[in-house]
């Protein structure tokens, strides 16, 4: 992805396949957001952006990508991969995660099942995990 890439994804906004993150609080929220969009249709979830759209950049790659290579690992089941791009716009670092298409369903510490409703997410219903 390129910088001009990524200022287009920013002016489009939040939507189903894409969403904005500044950072995470946990590693459980970070495997929520992936296993909403894996329940879902995929898409990128940018870190370091707010929901506006200003570019805030993160603090400590080395702390994310761990809980990335975790999330991904520990927390969602089945494991799933995903991919990561860093990206320094205007001298602020931002990573974008890569979800992708995948076969469904996917949990969250084995009990929660997530999905993507436009911009949102909310608990997959038992009727949607059938």
């Amino acid at each position: 992805m390129t910088i001009s890439e990524l200022h287009e994804i920013i002016s489009r906004g939040e939507d189903s396949r894409t969403q904005f993150k500044r950072q995470f609080s946990g590693i459980d929220a970070l495997a929520t957001e992936i296993s909403a969009m894996l329940n879902s249709n995929g898409g990128q979830i940018i870190v370091g952006v707010s929901d506006s759209g200003e570019i805030i950049g993160i603090e400590d790659l080395r702390k994310l990508n761990q809980w990335i290579s975790n999330a991904c690992s520990q927390k969602i089941e089945p494991p799933v991969s995903v991919i990561t791009e860093n990206l320094m716009v205007d001298g602020k670092l931002v990573v974008a995660i890569s979800v992708p298409l995948a076969d469904k369903p996917y949990a969250v510490n084995k009990t929660a099942f997530w999905v993507k409703v436009g911009a949102d997410k909310r608990r997959a219903t038992r009727e949607e995990l059938r």
